[in-house]
């Protein structure tokens, strides 16, 4: 009997000596956690209410002197009635645009004289990971409640893409009405785009009370947390082991397999990316303001034979698709770099891509003085047609 009240109160101050040292030191670099949260309740409610409609927004360091719409774009050249009003959609080949690195601004002003030049208003609102089911819900978010109209949209379909619909969002949908309306991301996942933690640290970091409780409560959240997390984690892995056995119960993030659907795809993994960029098309050929749709596609390293870096060549290619799906579309013209490079239109190298970057991304020069400039002569010399 001794022995076991000598155990329990030994795990009981056990427990209050841990609480009491995480609270020390929670309290202590409580300032240091609000540098990294959001320093308004308004932007933090704009934050969540457009995540939880278009699944994520941009990340930025920034955070207290930033715009509550650039987490959603950047107007370039402010939209006007008397001029040609262009919309850049896409992931982050969309998104670098605002922000290159190098000579960002000798870049900015080049661009900037471009659209002047040409009287264009241009706004930027490419998000990484951004995929066609995700820039349909925000051309509509961007339409109802910014009251953004463009004459003419400018996509970036990537090659992830085929990926990002079939791992990242197919599974995480909300349909109404035969519609998606909304793409969230599972709460208490610590996954990337899960940002339980981030939102509830900063509503009670936001709470006009004593250090004292913030810190109690932060600590009481960050327990429940871990618990939900672990929780749910394990319940995952048990299912996948009923389903696929012991070997397979760790699932495999969609990053370190988003290029495998290049080489491996099922027809029916290809023929819902098809119906994910055909609901796309459809949706702007609905809205009447636009008059013109340019999609944009660029290879990978291996769909270039002379760039082949391994044996598991690329089977399907979105250049493909995507001309596929527009036969006969005279609304809808495609900047088909796959096209470009193949006719020695345009030459690329293995350095003109990123070192050990499998999702095969451009380097900073090559993406401002050829996939820019070429993408502004293309629309500027089909703006008539």
């Amino acid at each position: 009997m001794k022995k076991k009240s000598f155990l329990f109160f030994t795990i009981i101050f056990s427990f209050i000596f841990i609480y009491i040292f995480f609270y020390i030191y929670t309290f202590v670099n409580l300032e240091k956690n609000i540098l990294q949260r959001f320093h308004s309740l308004e932007r933090l409610n704009f934050h969540e209410k457009y995540s939880n409609k278009i699944h994520h927004l941009r990340r930025f360091k920034k955070l207290k002197k930033l715009k509550y719409s650039e987490y959603l774009y950047t107007v370039i050249e402010d939209f006007k009635s008397e001029k040609t009003n262009i919309l850049f959609q896409g992931d982050a080949w969309a998104e670098q645009l605002i922000n290159p690195e190098g000579k960002e601004e000798n870049f900015k002003g080049y661009i900037k004289k471009i659209l002047k030049r040409n009287n264009l208003g241009f706004i930027n609102s490419g998000i990484a990971s951004f995929s066609p089911t995700l820039m349909k819900l925000q051309l509509q978010v961007l339409e109802n409640d910014f009251k953004i109209f463009p004459d003419i949209i400018i996509a970036h379909i990537d090659q992830t893409d085929i990926g990002d619909e079939n791992c990242r969002y197919k599974n995480k949908i909300k349909i109404k009405n035969n519609e998606i309306i909304s793409v969230s991301e599972k709460k208490y996942t610590g996954k990337q785009y899960d940002n339980t933690k981030l939102y509830k640290e900063s509503k009670i970091l936001l709470k006009k009370q004593s250090k004292l409780i913030k810190t109690f409560k932060i600590i009481n959240f960050n327990a429940k947390y871990e618990l939900i997390k672990f929780k749910n984690k394990n319940t995952k892995k048990i299912s996948r082991i009923l389903k696929y056995g012991y070997k397979n119960r760790k699932e495999i993030k969609c990053y370190s397999k988003i290029h495998e659907y290049l080489v491996k795809s099922s027809s029916d993994e290809i023929a819902y990316f098809e119906k994910t960029v055909t609901d796309y098309i459809n949706f702007v050929n609905k809205n009447d303001n636009v008059k013109k749709l340019f999609l944009v596609t660029f290879p990978h390293k291996n769909h270039i034979p002379k760039l082949y870096e391994s044996e598991n060549l690329y089977k399907h290619n979105v250049s493909n698709i995507v001309d596929n799906l527009i036969k006969n579309n005279k609304k809808i013209f495609h900047l088909n770099f796959t096209k470009l490079i193949a006719e020695k239109k345009i030459n690329i190298e293995k350095n003109n891509f990123f070192k050990n970057d499998p999702l095969a991304h451009i380097n900073y020069d090559y993406y401002r003085n050829i996939y820019i400039k070429k993408l502004i002569d293309f629309v500027l010399n089909n703006l008539e047609n």
